[in-house]
């Protein structure tokens, strides 16, 4: 595929994949100029969430990461380069680790589906919509910032990890028949929560576009 658009488009094009896992350098074994491939991996719901993670691989050049970085910026997204590949990219991979412990706490029972999602909302999301992970654990340790937070909380953080990391999820068909079961309590269809989340997705972004940088960052 990449050959025929290789020999069909014009010298100058730009080759940006959505690609959501596979590593640029896997991609980018026929084209004769890989150095024009790059990935550009938008982030669910492409229309309104701003980040596309820009991956370049082993032989993308940097005029190419530029030339992709210039194009969604221009494009009103928040393009984000990743200083190297890793399978699935960085925001996939926090979703998938996040996901694994929501099916693990819904599939054993400790928490609904819709619980699950109110908490997640009215907490960790809100939090991380405005300061990151990092940021907030560095707000989280006071004026020692992200050190004193490490050394008084990270042991018992590191516990959770353990505690995790011994505990196999998957999805069998129990967990399966779970999940889809639950999945029928939101009610309204796909297309009606899909209005509902995108109508608040702008909602939050306006109001965090109306806030000055200085503040937010």
């Amino acid at each position: 595929m990449w050959q025929t658009i290789e020999e069909n488009a014009p010298a100058t094009t730009l080759f940006a994949t959505s690609t959501s896992g596979i590593p640029a350098s896997d991609i980018a074994t026929t084209p004769r100029r890989p150095e024009r491939l790059v990935v550009g991996h938008p982030f669910n719901p492409p229309h309104l969430v701003p980040l596309v993670e820009i991956v370049p691989g082993e032989r993308t050049s940097e005029e190419t990461v530029e030339r992709a970085r210039a194009f969604y910026t221009a494009l009103g997204k928040s393009p984000q380069v990743l200083h190297k590949e890793v399978p699935g990219f960085v925001a996939n991979r926090l979703q998938s680790a996040l996901f694994r412990e929501c099916v693990h706490l819904v599939a054993d029972g400790v928490v609904t589906e819709q619980e699950l999602d109110a908490i997640v909302t009215s907490s960790i999301g809100l939090r991380w919509a405005v300061a990151g992970p990092f940021q907030t654990f560095h707000l989280g340790g006071g004026q020692g910032g992200l050190e004193h937070f490490v050394t008084h909380l990270g042991p018992g953080m590191e516990k959770r990890w353990d505690q995790m990391a011994r505990e196999h999820v998957a999805f069998d068909d129990a967990t399966v028949d779970t999940l889809s079961e639950q999945a029928q309590n939101f009610g309204a269809g796909i297309d009606q929560l899909a209005a509902e989340r995108d109508r608040k997705q702008i909602v939050l972004m306006r109001a965090l576009a109306e806030t000055p940088n200085a503040q937010r960052a």
